[in-house]
């Protein structure tokens, strides 16, 4: 009995190592990153604590392109699907944070706190400092851990004045580190500044991680041409998506970049218009994943007249092109723009378009002369002054002298003539009397005054303000026949009497009664029930914040005897 207990526990213990073995077997054919693999963004230094380079022409630190460039990568990878971190907070990033600033200002605390989440990969992002002709980026990594003493040895040169360790047996994660940094150096290549090196050096953070790690440094801040486009949010952007690509790829490519970029809108100017020249925007241009690399717009009046511009990043997701319709024959039509964008993961596509319609100017004399065009616009021509270029226009209003004015550049018109539009909007919506001068440069460089025009914004003005009589101790302040070409945001009556000069002064609110009468009633319990004369003034607001007197009346009220 005994034995043939023993020989069906030796059967079970054998099934047991079968079942074992194939299901070892059977996981083992499993991806290693099947979970979303965990990945720490380090801004290299720390905002407001630790600046790092800083370039002394230009006033661009380390510490804050670091930040971009981070904040920017881990949005992306957090897009992708990735666990992401970041060591410490980036300014407008939405990723978690391991560490406060001040926290992060200790490499020692910045190791730790990456160790102590076991991530599969860390990736400090840094710029660099050198002479002012210095250009190109570099990849640090580390054959030395702390952890693995086996192989350690010392080498001079890798740092001034100090040896670096080295291990001649480096760990899993000190190969994959070097691995990681192989597909940066492919990824990188054609971003527009030339890879200088890639160094096995013992920096500290990736020398004391237990995971693959690359130190970044991905420009020379001291350069000051080349720290303008490392602070740029165009190169940024490339700088970003390319890092993007090398951890997808080394995570084996699950999630790459198939998308085009996108845009909200493509706008124009007021159409028809007669602008010669004009702009044409498209707004909210973005791609989350790899970023934004070119913008490009196709623009024809007709097939035949079709050019392509290339779009200039004004910053923001804006990108423009300027068309001038000397390109197009000087076509007078219907024009058509088509934009189109490219990722730095190569994929291109349409992003939307727009049409705008170029009309011949109306016949104006020659001279200059200008047109209203509605309550808050009007425009100013300069015709017939084919020897002179660069036409300028300064304009200003006649409140307060000449504190508004501003220089504005002609734009060439379809009929040769040249003009501007100007808005009150852009001189504190003033209204009254405007005025413009004219100047051209000659064949000798010289500037020359061509002429002036003048033109009128209309104000707010009320025919009558009148007071009531006294009727238990109350009297109405009525403003009639208001004409108010901005409309009308408010209007405010001030009241006082004569006693005491204004000690007892009250701004009324006029209430609307038709929709050009306001009205108010003053109650004399409100100034102490002075008697003798009251004052009213009237102010009125229009909708553009504009407040302009429209008038005042007076009351008198009688002592008692």
């Amino acid at each position: 009995m005994q034995k043939e207990k023993a020989k069906k526990n030796q059967i079970v213990v054998a099934i047991s190592i079968l079942l074992l073995f194939l299901f070892s077997f059977i996981i083992s054919g499993f991806p290693v990153y099947a979970r979303s693999p965990v990945v720490v963004i380090q801004p290299g230094h720390s905002v407001g604590y630790d600046p790092g380079a800083t370039n002394s022409s230009t006033g661009i630190t380390e510490a804050a392109v670091n930040a971009a460039v981070a904040g920017k990568v881990a949005t992306k990878l957090k897009q992708l699907g990735y666990t992401v971190y970041l060591t410490h907070p980036v300014a407008g990033c939405s990723v978690q944070s391991l560490l406060t600033n001040a926290e992060a200002n200790s490499l020692s605390n910045v190791a730790n706190a990456i160790n102590k989440i076991k991530p599969d990969l860390a990736i400090s992002v840094h710029h660099n400092s050198g002479g002012s002709s210095a250009s190109g980026y570099e990849f640090y990594w580390s054959s030395y851990r702390d952890f693995d003493q086996e192989g350690v040895y010392e080498v001079s040169g890798l740092w001034a004045g100090d040896t670096a360790f080295r291990d001649s047996s480096p760990c899993w994660a000190a190969q994959e580190s070097k691995v990681f940094a192989s597909v940066l150096e492919r990824n990188f290549n054609g971003i527009g500044i030339d890879h200088r090196k890639t160094v096995e050096r013992d920096d500290y953070v990736q020398a004391h991680v237990t995971c693959p790690s690359v130190l970044i440094e991905g420009g020379f801040i001291s350069n000051p041409s080349e720290s303008l486009l490392l602070a740029s949010d165009a190169f940024q952007e490339k700088m970003s998506g390319r890092i993007v690509n090398s951890v997808s790829e080394y995570f084996g490519g699950a999630t790459k970049d198939e998308k085009a970029p996108t845009a909200d809108s493509i706008t124009t100017p007021e159409s028809p218009t007669t602008n010669a020249v004009f702009t044409v925007t498209a707004n909210g241009v973005k791609d989350d994943l790899s970023g934004v690399s070119d913008v490009r717009a196709a623009v024809w009046c007709d097939w035949n007249d079709l050019k392509w511009y290339p779009a200039n990043n004004i910053g923001n997701g804006q990108w423009s092109v300027t068309v001038d319709i000397k390109n197009h024959e000087d076509r007078v039509g219907t024009y058509y723009i088509d934009y189109y964008a490219t990722d730095n993961a190569e994929n291109d596509g349409y992003i939307g378009g727009e049409t705008i319609d170029i009309v011949a100017v109306p016949s104006i004399s020659n001279g200059v002369s200008s047109v209203r065009i509605n309550n808050n616009q009007f425009k100013v021509y300069a015709k017939g002054f084919l020897n002179y270029s660069n036409l300028l226009f300064p304009t200003w209003s006649n409140n307060d002298g000449m504190d508004d004015i501003k220089w504005y550049q002609g734009v060439r018109q379809t009929d040769g003539s040249y003009a501007i539009l100007v808005d009150n909007s852009d001189h504190g919506y003033d209204v009254g009397k405007y005025y413009t001068d004219v100047y051209g440069t000659d064949s000798n460089g010289k500037q020359v005054y061509l002429g002036g025009t003048t033109q009128t914004i209309a104000q707010m003005t009320a025919r009558n303000v009148t007071a009531s009589e006294v009727k238990d101790s109350q009297f109405t302040v009525t403003v009639s026949g208001i004409d108010a070409p901005a409309g009308i945001r408010e209007i405010l009556v001030p009241v006082w009497s004569n006693n005491g000069g204004m000690d007892d002064l009250i701004w009324y609110r006029a209430t609307r009664k038709t929709n050009d009468t306001y009205e108010v009633t003053i109650n004399l319990k409100d100034h102490g029930y002075d008697v003798g004369k009251y004052y009213a003034d009237v102010y009125g607001t229009d909708s553009n914040g504009k407040q302009v007197y429209l008038g005042g009346t007076t009351q008198t009220i009688a002592q008692m005897t």
